[in-house]
């Protein structure tokens, strides 16, 4: 995405969707704001479609960074893959279950006997264990429809299967959120027991190798994606029209605009809602939060997702959180303020 300069550093970030969008604008902005470059780096982002394919490219070494669920980390650790967290992304839970707001379904309970729509496959173990910790078997008593594969979200596809009825509830990410309400479809959250309360949600991961060899350039780029982070959250309405004049893939059709932004903002401002830190344990850029990595391992081996404790180490590291956090916030503030809403 970025032109080569021998200069800078190569970084390859693998995306786990099928495009681009202005939800993960915090990465793709690092490049046009300059704080890429800033942190001397040249930083390429590959769409892989799926969470799966974002992470096999980091472990076989075809990328150097993911971003995914925390989720991943311990699925893929259980099966004794290198896959590392080194930064928090999103700390707050931003996969839910959700119902239209005039639904008659008020818990997880009454999702018994149900179809449930599934945002991809890869989420299935996730949403499996989030059911069983409210007491539902998920396998005998949930049946699950996916809609989104590699190559397309399936948004509209997602959206008529929850208005007719298709599915009661989809287990959904906070990126596809905007689809609804501009479809005359709003959505609400169904509460999840436990689930509700982990962190982190999201983090940077990379393999061992990569940890051990560049652990200077990790930092780096998640310092480049914090501030990233913060321009979006000063100027949410400015990163949806930088990322659309940015990536081509992103811009609507000229007669979807109007609808295509409010879509976007919605779904941004949802995600960066997602993404603060002010309200954190820790309020630091990157801090994985270790009480919260503990209490998902629990969750995961009591929901028998995963069968091995490992020490929390193994999985993590908040080495790089003073590197991450190094830099002065006002003119990365004064920046966002610049643009026009």
């Amino acid at each position: 995405m970025t032109a080569k300069t021998d200069a800078l550093e190569p970084v390859k970030l693998l995306s786990p969707f099928p495009h681009l969008m202005p939800p993960v604008a915090p990465l793709v902005l690092i490049n046009p704001l300059g704080y890429a470059a800033e942190e001397g780096l040249d930083v390429t982002i590959k769409s892989c479609g799926i969470p799966s394919a974002a992470i096999e490219g980091v472990i076989e070494g075809r990328g150097d960074v993911a971003f995914v669920n925390a989720v991943f980390n311990f699925l893929y650790r259980d099966q004794g893959h290198p896959f590392f967290a080194f930064s928090c992304y999103v700390p707050h839970q931003n996969r839910t279950f959700v119902v239209p707001e005039e639904s008659d379904v008020t818990s997880l309970q009454d999702l018994k006997g149900t179809t449930v729509g599934l945002f991809a496959i890869d989420h299935l173990p996730f949403a499996r264990a989030t059911l069983m910790a409210d007491g539902i078997d998920a396998d005998k008593e949930i049946k699950f429809n996916v809609y989104r594969h590699k190559d397309s979200f399936e948004a509209d596809e997602m959206v008529d299967a929850l208005r007719t009825g298709e599915i009661k509830s989809i287990w959904l990410l906070d990126v596809m959120v905007g689809h609804f309400p501009v479809a005359g479809l709003p959505v609400r959250n169904l509460p999840a027991t436990l689930v509700d309360r982990l962190s982190p949600s999201a983090c940077l991961f990379t393999n061992d190798a990569c940890m051990r060899e560049r652990s200077g350039v990790l930092g780096r780029l998640a310092r480049a994606i914090a501030k990233g982070t913060l321009f979006c959250q000063t100027n949410p309405t400015a990163a949806v029209r930088l990322l659309w004049e940015y990536v081509p893939e992103a811009r609507p059709a000229p007669g979807d605009k109007d609808l295509a932004f409010q879509r976007d903002l919605f779904a941004l401002k949802a995600r960066l809602e997602n993404q603060r830190v002010d309200n954190t344990r820790d309020p630091r850029w990157g801090a994985i939060d270790d009480e919260g990595m503990a209490a998902w391992q629990e969750f995961l081996l009591e929901t028998g997702e995963i069968k091995t404790r490992l020490p929390l180490g193994e999985h993590y590291t908040n080495d790089l959180v003073g590197t991450i956090n190094d830099f002065d916030p006002a003119p990365v503030i004064n920046q966002a303020h610049s643009y026009p809403e």
